[in-house]
C-alpha cells in the first residue's frame, strides 16, 4: 500500500486496518560531501506538518485540488 511515514500514525493505522503488513524499509540518500551513501532522515515531521495540522480542512482540501494536479 506504499510507503507511509512513521510519524504519520493515523495513516499507518488506515493501512493496516485494510489488512496492509507493516515493514521497516530504511533510506539512504546519496552524500557529496562523503562521497558514499548515509541513512536518511524522514522529512514527513517538521515545520511544515505542524502547520498543516492547524489549518481548517477546508484550505487543506483546497490546497489538495489546486497543487497536486501540477506534481506529475
Amino acid at each position: 500500500m506504499g510507503r507511509t511515514s512513521l510519524w504519520n500514525e493515523g495513516l499507518r493505522r488506515f493501512k493496516l486496518s485494510l489488512g496492509a503488513l507493516e515493514e521497516r524499509i530504511p533510506v539512504f540518500c546519496w552524500s557529496r560531501r562523503h562521497g558514499q551513501f548515509v541513512p536518511g532522515h524522514d522529512r514527513a515531521e517538521g515545520w511544515h506538518t505542524v502547520i498543516f495540522r492547524h489549518l481548517p480542512l477546508q484550505l487543506l482540501r483546497w490546497a489538495g485540488q489546486v497543487l497536486y494536479p501540477h506534481m506529475d
